[in-house]
């Protein structure tokens, strides 16, 4: 019995198999740990996560270099890192600011999609929570994620001014 897989590729239907079981699932390396690609970060562990079904990430290693130094960026062994170690705390790269924008992205729908279900819990039909959620179904994660996210702000603004 599996109950937290933790698959390599983001797959909605396996997904929705999972969770009608009870069980949670993960998203690993997508993409590994250590690329300086903080849209890709931000993209794949925030938003492509919350629309695919996903409880979760699970990525290799925080700070990992591997073979050589962990702060020598000439060398041509491969890292893993994320953050990398001080005496006094840690550094964070690109590849942590796009994970946790990620992760940002992934508040604010939750937090909409909780007004949603509070405005919908009303006798009568909430005429922008249909309209909110028709939206969320068909959000195109190609486009530019600050111009979601401040869509995502507006949204919530104007249910919570409803529920007030």
């Amino acid at each position: 019995l599996i109950d937290a897989p933790v698959l390599g590729e983001l797959n909605p239907e396996t997904a929705a198999k999972v969770k009608a079981q009870g069980f949670r699932i993960y998203c690993y390396h997508t993409p590994q740990s250590g690329q300086p690609c903080p849209y890709t970060y931000r993209r794949n562990y925030g938003l492509a996560l919350w629309k695919a079904g996903y409880s979760g990430a699970m990525n290799y290693a925080y700070q990992h270099g591997l073979k050589g130094h962990i702060w020598n960026s000439f060398s041509s062994d491969p890292r893993c890192i994320v953050a990398f170690p001080t005496t006094t705390g840690v550094v964070d790269t690109v590849a942590w600011e796009g994970f946790r924008e990620g992760v940002d992205d992934v508040r604010y729908v939750t937090l909409l999609q909780n007004l949603l279900d509070e405005a919908e819990k009303g006798a009568a039909p909430n005429r922008e929570a249909t309209e909110v959620r028709a939206w969320l179904a068909k959000l195109d994660l190609e486009q530019d994620l600050d111009e979601i996210r401040a869509e995502l702000c507006r949204k919530i603004l104007r249910l919570r001014e409803e529920k007030d």
